[in-house]
């Protein structure tokens, strides 16, 4: 999918030391479009070297 011409992926840079992460994710965005529809996912995937 993140091949796709209308799919935008952000993936940072390799971390430096481990994280823990527990509980709930949030996410806050601020988007705005000219289209009449529009979908919107977030997902965040950890990727072993």
């Amino acid at each position: 999918v993140e091949l796709r011409n209308d799919v935008l992926v952000y993936t940072s840079d390799s971390l430096t030391e481990g994280v823990e992460v527990t509980g709930f994710i949030e996410s806050t965005l601020y988007v705005s479009s000219t289209g009449t529809d529009s979908d919107i996912t977030i997902k965040l995937i950890d990727v072993h070297p």
